[in-house]
């Protein structure tokens, strides 16, 4: 559990720190790939079933707030056209 004040890692985070391939993630949160990577690059909102399935896949290390800053960050940079933030390419494998 994290202190308080403490960042809160982002899934591409925990998804580096474990080294665990985006699509091997969602396979084991039960997601496909395609409802994640629309979330992570700010296609589509997290739903609350994403965001369950994704805080019990980390053991609760990423929360729903971490993923809703996730998907705002990415949203944000495709409206600004960066195509920047938290939006990660699908790896095949895993």
């Amino acid at each position: 559990m994290a202190t308080i004040g403490a960042a809160m890692p982002s899934l591409a985070d925990h998804l580096a720190q474990t080294r665990e391939k985006q699509a091997a993630f969602a396979r084991r949160a039960g997601l496909s790939r395609a409802q994640l990577s629309r979330v992570l690059s700010g296609k589509r909102p997290p739903t609350v079933d994403v965001v369950d399935k994704v805080e019990a896949a980390t053991n609760g290390v990423v929360t729903a707030n971490d993923l809703f800053a996730a998907y705002r960050a990415a949203r944000a940079a495709l409206q600004a056209g960066t195509g920047a933030g938290e939006a990660m390419p699908i790896m095949e494998g895993g």
